[in-house]
Formats: structure tokens, C-alpha cells, sequence
């Protein structure tokens, strides 16, 4: 790297850096060659020398060549992390000279606008048009020079930006003499590869704390086969403690330069696309390695591939489980410790340390259910499988966020479902269940996803606050835009209850996805007045409410802190859907009504389940009939208070696009 100002952000001797790729190049063939030859050694023995130390000497040198592979695969990282800035060096220049001679030309016709301005001033009586048009040709000018200056003001950005990733790039893990673990890894044991997995984890317990240490054991992380990783997680699972820590060695930046460079960008939309480019070039196998070593950068990350966020949280519940483990440990020393004790101020801090170990055994019995629990899903050819563990695409237990997978993560419908007041880690099985009841009925078509963005509010009391709402809104429209241009799946956002004022309030904040539904919502978002206020105003948009459910008490209002925004059911723009019959196959059964009916939509024979299935998956609807309109319609007889009680009465359809 050369020095550069922001004048010339492309100065630099890029020819110094092909030599160096050269050089590297010919390093690696090299030890490519060297590789080869220690196996071609070890394989002529094979016939003539047996025995226990032939065994172990063969050991020893597949675990010399895995090295060597090994290092030869970091250092060609190195190579490509070079040869990129080499080749975006190039480009910056390019386009720097470019924006030079724009910004020359622009500032020559500034100079001849003003020249001609300031001739028209000086007679006596200028016409006004002519003084009108060269004010314009001036100010257009002096825009065009701005805008060119910006261009190379940008340049002088990206070229911060790429040095900056080199210079990592340089002290990255990209070799174990270039290594941020220092000497951990070349002082390694030149069998560690081959040794036993619980000789593995005894290095690991060995490594220092701090970004040595986490570095040394993401360079260990990598050396291994899927297998192997499974089963030094398992032996020492504070290994995935060390892998959620963010990398200080630059290491990620050298590996992933595209990626860290998306992480910066601020605008929502942008990141979530420039994420989606820096890892498009990337296959499974790579895609698997970066959720392996990095999960607390990948694992909440709105833009990557679900599978990814997937592997990744895997990661992040056992990092969770065993943090868990170290607290109760803690604890029950601290409690242990206090026994006998009876001063009023002790008593009252071990009463805090039960609470708190009660608290903390609670959510590690959760961690482990999500690692071990059978739950069904659906495979890639639609069938309905159990597997091991939940497939979580959002997991951060201190934000209070949550989201999990309920399907095949390529089918070409995707629901994102909120619950209402009350929903939190410990009730979000009731929301796979409906997630679940949703999925089996259409296979690979359909997968949902439960979502929690942030705390919900936990009484029905503090429902009318929006404030809940407004928090979780930005989360939730970065999570549903990110899915949706990770996936290329039609998108539905379904909120019930509380969740619909969450639905309304991302797309204020701009969440564009297919479709939205408001099911029993407690409002259309706060402040929104018209669908004009949401980002999208177009989306085809559904709602349901069935009579005499306690939420119409909220819907409607608008107070600031308080309030959901416009009812849902009678906003312009949005469909009303028939919550119907308790057995869609019954016209002789009760419609659905009253307090039970706000969750009970939820129940599958009902027409409310139905419709919510059919937005999901783009098909036909039952739209709502008011009485009113019924009457007017001769359908129905007047002792009749809602149409549907009228087993004759077959509601309006229509398709959802």
C-alpha cells in the first residue's frame, strides 16, 4: 500500500503487487509439490514397514501434510485477498481519473457561466430571461462540480475501506506465522489433527482467553471435517463460547472483505443487498465454514442464507447452554457459601441468588430443548420428517428475539407469524404449533417462521401501550426484508393481536413483503392513519376480526403512547376476511364469535384458519359480508344477526394475488 490523499485515492504501485501475487503463487506450488511428496513417502512404506511405531509415524506425517495442506490453503486466501485489492486498486484508479478530467470539465464550463453571468450584470439594462438562464447554467454547473467531487470523495471512502481490509488482511489467520493466535498454532503438536476428539478439547481448554486463544481455536475449527467439529462441540462445548466472540485479528476482514465492507453500510435496504452479493459467490461448503467460525456474526444477520443463520445459532444455543451451566455453578457456590448465615441482608441476597438460579435453570432447560428436542418439519421433497433440534434463523436471549423455522427453508411461500400480549421464550411452542398446523397441511409449499422481535407486553393491562410496537418494528422490517431477498419466496407478515400493531408498524418503517395480514390485530400500527403511511402502500393487504372478540375494544384508537392506529377491518385498502363458521365443513355450525374466538381462529376446521392459510399461500379467500350488505342483498333473513349463521348464506370469494 502507497500513501494516497482524498485528491488521488487511486495513488498507489500495483505493479509492486503483482510481483507479490507472483511470488505467492509460485510459494504455493511449492508447497502443493512438498505435500504430494510426503504422501507419495508414507504410501511406498506402507508395504514394507508395519507395525505399532509405523502406525504412529504414519500418524505423524498425515498430520505434517494436513498442515501443510492446511497452510497452503490459508496463504492462497492470502494470495486472493491480495489479488482483490490489487484488482480494486486498479479499478479506484480508473475511476478516479475519470472523475478528475468530469471534475476539470465541469469547473472549465462553471468558470465560462460565471464569465457570462457576470457579463450580463454589467449592462445596463439586462434582459430578464437571459439573466434567468445564465443563473441556471451557473448553478447547474457549480452542481455538476459538487456531484464530481462527491464521486471522489466516495473513492476516497472505498479506498480507506480496502486498505483497511488489507491491513487486516495482513495480520489475519491466513497462515500460522501470520496467525492473530501468534504462536498457539505453530506451537501446536504436529498431531493434534490426528489425535482423539477429547485430546482435541483438552488443547482447547488449554488456549488462553482473550483473541489468541479464540483465534487459535477457529484455526483448529477449520482443520476439521463436519464430523470431527460435531464431536469436539460435544466434548467441549465451551468451544462454541470462543467461536461467538467477535474476531479482533482481522481474519474476517482478510477472508470476507465484500462482507465486512456490507456490514458497514447504514440504509436498512442497502445492507441487507450488499450482504446478499458478498455471499452469492459462495457455495454451501463455504457458507457452512463462515456459520462454523463466525455464528455470533452470522446468526442474527439480516441478508444471509437461512441455512446459514441455522448452522450458525446451533452454535449460538450451546455457547447459551454452557454459559448457562457456568452461571448455576456460580450460584450454587454463592448460595453454599452463605448457608448459616441469618443476618437479615444475607437472607435477602440469598433469596435474590434462589430467584436468580431458578430463573437461570429455567432457560438452560430451554437451551437444551431446542438442541434436543424431536420436532417435525418438512424435507426437501415435501415429506413430513423428525428431526433433532429447532432451526432457528433469529437467537438473542438478551435483546429478548427469537425465530424459528417451521418447514423447508426453500419453499416458495414463507410466513413470518407474530404472536400478541404474552408471547415470550416460554410460549413460543404455541406458536410453532400453529406454524406446524399451517405447514403440514401443504408440505414444501409453505414454510413459517415464529417470530419474536423484543419483548411483548406480558399483561393484557399494558396492551394498549405502542411503545412495544415502535421498538420492534425497525427488527422486524430488517428480519422480513432480509428473508425475503435472501429466499425469493413470496413473503406473507402475519401479526395476531398485539403482533398486528407490530405488522403495521414495520411497514411505516419500511418492511416490503408480498402480503400482510392483521388476524384479530390491535390495529393497523400506531400512528397510521391510511395506508399511504406504510412503505408499500400497494400490498395486497387482509384483516379479520371475528364479532364480538374483546379486541375491537382497542382497534381504532390513536393517542400517542397509546393506541394501535386505524382499525384494520375498515381502513380503505385493506380486505376483510370472513372469520366464518367454528366447521367450515358445516353450514349448520356456530360461527365463530365472542372473547374465545380471538385465539380460536386458530383452531384448522375453521373458515378464520382456512383464510389465513389461503393468504399465505396466494389462494382463494372468503371475504367478509356485513349484515347490512346482506339485507340489502336479499340473502339472508333479517332474524339472522351475521350472515354466515344463514346455513344457505355462501360468502363472496377472491383471489389472492
Amino acid at each position: 500500500m502507497s500513501a494516497w490523499t482524498p485528491d488521488d485515492p487511486g495513488a498507489g504501485d500495483p505493479d509492486a503487487l503483482e510481483d507479490l501475487v507472483l511470488g505467492l503463487a509460485h510459494h504455493l506450488d511449492t508447497l502443493t509439490e512438498i505435500g504430494q511428496q510426503i504422501g507419495a513417502v508414507a504410501h511406498r512404506t506402507e508395504a514394507t514397514w508395519t507395525g505399532q511405531s509405523a502406525d504412529a509415524w504414519r500418524a505423524s506425517v498425515a498430520a505434517r501434510r494436513a498442515r501443510i495442506t492446511a497452510l497452503e490453503s490459508q496463504e492462497r486466501r492470502g494470495a486472493e485477498a491480495i489479488n482483490t485489492y490489487l484488482h480494486t486498486l486498479y479499478s479506484i484508479r480508473t475511476r478516479a481519473q475519470n472523475a478528475h478530467e468530469d471534475l476539470a470539465d465541469a469547473q472549465r464550463a462553471l468558470q465560462r457561466a460565471e464569465d457570462a453571468w457576470h457579463a450580463i450584470q454589467r449592462q445596463d439594462d439586462p434582459d430578464q430571461d437571459d439573466r434567468r438562464l445564465a443563473l441556471l447554467a451557473v448553478q447547474r454547473w457549480e452542481q455538476e462540480v459538487l456531484d464530481h467531487r462527491a464521486v471522489l470523495d466516495r473513492l476516497g471512502w472505498e479506498r480507506q475501506s480496502l486498505d483497511d481490509a488489507m491491513i487486516a488482511a495482513l495480520q489475519a489467520d491466513v497462515s500460522p506465522l501470520w496467525s492473530g493466535a501468534g504462536r498457539l498454532t505453530s506451537d501446536a503438536p504436529v498431531d493434534l489433527l490426528a489425535r482423539s476428539t477429547p485430546a482435541m478439547a483438552e488443547w482447547v481448554q488449554t488456549l488462553p482467553d482473550g483473541a489468541p486463544g479464540d483465534a487459535a481455536a477457529r484455526w483448529l475449527a477449520e482443520q476439521l471435517t463436519a464430523e470431527q467439529f460435531e464431536a469436539l462441540l460435544a466434548a467441549c462445548p465451551r468451544l462454541a463460547i470462543r467461536l461467538m466472540r467477535t474476531d479482533t485479528t482481522g481474519a474476517l476482514a482478510a477472508r470476507y472483505p465484500q462482507l465486512v465492507a456490507a456490514m458497514r453500510i447504514r440504509d436498512t435496504d442497502q445492507r441487507i443487498a450488499a450482504i446478499v452479493a458478498a455471499t452469492a459467490g459462495l457455495d454451501a461448503a463455504e457458507l457452512a465454514m463462515l456459520s462454523r467460525l463466525h455464528p455470533g456474526l452470522v446468526g442474527n444477520l439480516d441478508g444471509m442464507p437461512l441455512q446459514t443463520r441455522i448452522d450458525a445459532n446451533r452454535i449460538a444455543v450451546i455457547a447459551a447452554r454452557t454459559e448457562a451451566d457456568d452461571r448455576i455453578a456460580a450460584l450454587l457456590e454463592l448460595i453454599e457459601a452463605g448457608e448459616g448465615n441469618h443476618q437479615t441482608s444475607a437472607l435477602r441476597e440469598r433469596a435474590e441468588l434462589l430467584t436468580e438460579l431458578s430463573a437461570v435453570q429455567v432457560s438452560r432447560a430451554w437451551y437444551d430443548g431446542l438442541l434436543t428436542e424431536k420436532v417435525d418439519t418438512i424435507d426437501a421433497d415435501g415429506r413430513p420428517v423428525i428431526v433433532t433440534g429447532h432451526q432457528l434463523v433469529l437467537f438473542d436471549p438478551a435483546l429478548g428475539q427469537f425465530g424459528e423455522l417451521v418447514g423447508h427453508a426453500g419453499a416458495p411461500n414463507v410466513a413470518v407469524l407474530l404472536g400478541g400480549t404474552g408471547t415470550e421464550f416460554g410460549n413460543m411452542d404455541k406458536q410453532r404449533a400453529r406454524a406446524w398446523d399451517l405447514v403440514t397441511d401443504n408440505g414444501k409449499s409453505l414454510a413459517v417462521i415464529t417470530y419474536l422481535g423484543g419483548p411483548m407486553p406480558p399483561e393484557l393491562y399494558q396492551a394498549p401501550l405502542s411503545i412495544y410496537a415502535t421498538c420492534i418494528a425497525p427488527k422486524l422490517a430488517s428480519f422480513a426484508n432480509g428473508v425475503r431477498a435472501v429466499t425469493g419466496a413470496t413473503i406473507t407478515v402475519a401479526g395476531h393481536s398485539y403482533g398486528g400493531s407490530v405488522v403495521g408498524a414495520a411497514e411505516a418503517k419500511g418492511m416490503v413483503v408480498d402480503r400482510i395480514v392483521h388476524i384479530e390485530s390491535a390495529g393497523a400500527g400506531p400512528g397510521v392513519t391510511s395506508i399511504q403511511d406504510y412503505a408499500a402502500p400497494d400490498t395486497p393487504r387482509y384483516s379479520m376480526t371475528a364479532p364480538g372478540d374483546f379486541i375491537e375494544l382497542t382497534q381504532g384508537k390513536n393517542g400517542g403512547i397509546l393506541g394501535h392506529g386505524a382499525d384494520p377491518d375498515r381502513l380503505a385498502g385493506i380486505t376483510r376476511l370472513e372469520t366464518g363458521r367454528t366447521d367450515r365443513t358445516d353450514p349448520t355450525s356456530p360461527i365463530l364469535q365472542g372473547f374465545d374466538s380471538h385465539s380460536k381462529v386458530f383452531d384448522t376446521q375453521t373458515d378464520a384458519w382456512q383464510n389465513i392459510e389461503q393468504v399465505m399461500t396466494g389462494g382463494q379467500v372468503s371475504v367478509w359480508t356485513d349484515r347490512r350488505d346482506a339485507v340489502a342483498l336479499g340473502l339472508m333473513d333479517p332474524q339472522y344477526e351475521h350472515p354466515m349463521q344463514d346455513p344457505a348464506f355462501t360468502p363472496a370469494t377472491r383471489d389472492v394475488p
